[in-house]
């Protein structure tokens, strides 16, 4: 990998969780369940930065397709991130969809994310588990989008599991949106 490469990854990264990457742009090993460390010298050039990051793929039929398709970076230390970040509180969202990528990979390897139109944050290669999360349903456009992703994934996989996780919310939010789950509840029993 060129140095170039590298500090594009880096600087994506420090300026928010999640980045998306495209296979032509970086020389990274880009398949399925692939595990990719980075190392690199930070400004002050004395600081040396390891980056552990989980590649997620679009879920596609065709291989073609998937590989030309962003994918999304999980870290598996989200706390080493904030320590190089300004704001070390902005993207708690993304924050908390990476602490559920990182439980659901324990137990399955073989994940992606889904997008057309709406998105669905994780779901599995058979198509029988599919997951959102989102910090706060608070926020009546906020329910309002996440309840229509998890249509989106009932009309997608009719036989699938749908989990909609969240921290924050109003009360009655779980018979609102069925499959809605307090995060805190699924990371601690699993699947």
């Amino acid at each position: 990998m060129n140095s170039d490469n590298l500090k594009y990854v880096i600087r994506q990264w420090v300026d928010r969780t999640l980045p998306d990457c495209r296979p032509r742009e970086l020389s990274l090993p880009l398949g399925t369940g692939k595990v990719i460390g980075l190392t690199g010298v930070r400004r002050s050039g004395k600081t040396f930065l390891f980056f552990l990051i989980f590649m997620l793929p679009k879920q596609e039929q065709s291989l073609r397709k998937q590989a030309h398709n962003p994918k999304k970076l999980h870290v598996i230390d989200t706390g080493l991130v904030a320590a190089f970040k300004a704001a070390p509180g902005r993207d708690i969202g993304h924050k908390l969809e990476t602490a559920v990528f990182l439980e659901v990979r324990r137990r399955r390897k073989e994940l992606f994310y889904y997008t057309d139109g709406s998105e669905v944050d994780l779901c599995d290669g058979e198509g029988t588990l599919f997951l959102n999360s989102c910090w706060s349903l608070v926020d009546s456009e906020t329910l309002q989008r996440e309840a229509e992703a998890m249509a989106f994934g009932r009309g997608r996989w009719p036989e699938a599991r749908g989990l909609l996780l969240y921290h924050e919310y109003s009360p009655g939010v779980d018979s609102a949106i069925a499959g809605a789950e307090p995060a805190w509840k699924f990371l601690s029993h699993g699947l």
